[in-house]
């Protein structure tokens, strides 16, 4: 993605060096600038999930940022759109993998993604590292003793 800052144009480079490389595979992707100081971000998406955003104001959480094309690899030249947001100091943004929201328990239910939101607004902390350490506990609570089936990773910003 050489050469490339805005979202949409780093995936559209990533997703035609990744083609002729990863030969029929794919990968999702997600990328995001968060401009600080004027309290709004930019990003794209190429397959993945939405990203989940906190809003402390009014302790609601929305999903934003859906996918604007296929994962990367699979259609040259895919033209990915950009979305932006605002946000605001306590203001959460989740960004995470369907091994989340598709671990199962003992009797084979899916956490699903309603629970996994239920999980994030119960947890009473602004601090990351508690967040994600409350969030990965109630995880493993909710999936037992019933085996792991996909990666858990998440990358969790705090404004």
């Amino acid at each position: 993605a050489k050469g490339h800052r805005e979202p949409a144009q780093v995936l559209i480079s990533l997703n035609n060096q990744l083609k002729p490389i990863l030969n029929g595979l794919c990968v999702t992707a997600q990328y995001l600038i968060v401009h600080e100081k004027e309290s709004y971000w930019q990003g794209a998406s190429a397959g993945h999930l939405p990203l989940l955003y906190f809003n402390k104001t009014q302790g609601s959480i929305q999903e934003l940022l859906p996918a604007s094309g296929p994962p990367l690899g699979l259609v040259e030249n895919f033209s990915y759109t950009e979305t932006k947001g605002q946000f605001k100091r306590g203001d959460i943004i989740l960004m995470y993998t369907d091994g989340w929201t598709e671990t199962r328990n003992n009797k084979g239910q899916e956490l699903g993604l309603k629970r996994f939101e239920e999980i994030i607004l119960n947890i009473q902390s602004e601090r990351p590292k508690i967040i994600l350490s409350n969030l990965e506990s109630r995880q493993k609570v909710f999936q037992g003793r019933a085996p792991q089936h996909d990666d858990l990773t998440a990358v969790l910003l705090a404004f």
